[in-house]
């Protein structure tokens, strides 16, 4: 029986690896939203050094048949068996999930990250706002697994330092006030537009404009399935419902200087998995958004992805929004900002984010 079953699983082994050999390789996995690995060329150096074994291993494992299935089962096998941590994203209460930050490998990044915030806002003239972004551990701690340590970012907060003239536009009270309404995405770091929304009526109170109300609202037709979920595809977990508002105001938009669109949605991207690039086309190192609401304001904004829901809303204040990333942006931003010396800036950012990421240092280059 021992000698049956020996050779049925090597028969079943060797089937799958016909299966993949004989397959096309898959450049793609939506649902772990990455690239995966293609089959290596052997060359005489890799083979003696180890390397294309190393490789052939990646490749079997990425390729394998039914590799979606196996991913799932193993994540909520894992949670079934009690761990609440699982790929980089805490399993939280309510079906919601957290992403997880190592602390202790942003400190010295903060402290520099503190030091280029501070040198750049002291060296501008014209208006500048600073924006925090929560991530929804700070909202709701109470659905996270009793062992989670995740950044205080109340703490980073309160270590930016702003010189007079500097508006720090904190939308933690308005935020809180929301908590029961869908702020954030329970499958995706982000918050919903709606939760961004909240975020722009506190800019507005600081920038002195009239905020848009009574939108219309286009909701996706298909579930949403967010990078969370990517690092923890849990069988039962429930999707997000993803929503757009509809903004009153006529653009055109460019993209790295190239590719325009007549709007500030990519609306083919609620059919795929990342739905969250229907903002805004996702990440760019700079897109440049002109509008016609006639109010004779420009704005910069340095930022990162969180900012893609909440840019739509300001669109209807300003006739021209350039929004940089400077995760992508590799030009010198000090002459992008003389190009507009009239132009508003503002910096929005994750507050866990902003303590470990390390192309701030631009900030004043």
């Amino acid at each position: 029986m021992k000698k049956i079953f020996s050779i049925g699983f090597i028969a079943v082994l060797l089937s799958a690896l016909a299966v993949t050999l004989l397959l096309p390789d898959r450049a793609f996995s939506e649902m772990e939203n990455r690239v995966l690995t293609q089959l290596p060329k052997p060359s005489l150096s890799s083979v003696a050094s180890g390397a294309w074994m190393s490789d052939m291993e990646k490749w079997l494992a990425d390729q394998f048949p039914g590799r979606t299935f196996f991913v799932r089962a193993k994540a909520s096998l894992n949670y079934a068996l009690g761990r609440r941590e699982i790929g980089g994203a805490y399993i939280g209460s309510n079906g919601r999930l957290f992403e997880r930050f190592d602390e202790g490998a942003s400190s010295d990044q903060l402290e520099k990250n503190l030091a280029y915030l501070t040198r750049f806002a002291q060296s501008r003239e014209g208006r500048l706002y600073f924006l925090p972004v929560y991530s929804a551990f700070t909202l709701y701690p109470e659905d996270l697994p009793a062992f989670a340590s995740v950044p205080d970012e109340r703490a980073i907060l309160s270590r930016v330092e702003l010189p007079e003239g500097a508006l720090l536009v904190d939308p933690l009270d308005a935020l809180t006030a929301a908590k029961d309404q869908l702020i954030y995405f329970s499958t995706d770091h982000h918050w919903t537009q709606q939760g961004a929304y909240q975020a722009y009526l506190a800019f507005c109170g600081a920038a002195g404009l009239d905020p848009l109300k009574d939108l219309a609202r286009l909701d996706s037709p298909n579930p949403f399935y967010g990078s969370l979920f990517s690092k923890a595809p849990l069988w039962g977990l429930a999707p997000d419902e993803m929503s757009l508002y509809e903004i009153p105001v006529s653009v055109r938009v460019t993209y790295d200087g190239e590719r325009q669109a007549d709007g500030l949605y990519t609306l083919s991207a609620l059919d795929k998995k990342d739905q969250y690039t229907a903002f805004l086309d996702g990440n760019h190192a700079i897109v440049d958004i002109e509008t016609d609401a006639g109010t004779g304001r420009s704005l910069i904004v340095l930022k990162d992805s969180f900012a893609h829901a909440l840019v739509p809303f300001l669109a209807g204040h300003y006739d021209r929004i350039l929004m940089v990333d400077l995760r992508y942006y590799n030009l010198p931003l000090s002459a992008l900002l003389a190009e507009h010396p009239q132009a508003e800036v503002l910096l929005t950012y994750n507050l866990s984010w902003f303590a470990q990421d390390g192309n701030l240092f631009k900030l004043v280059r």
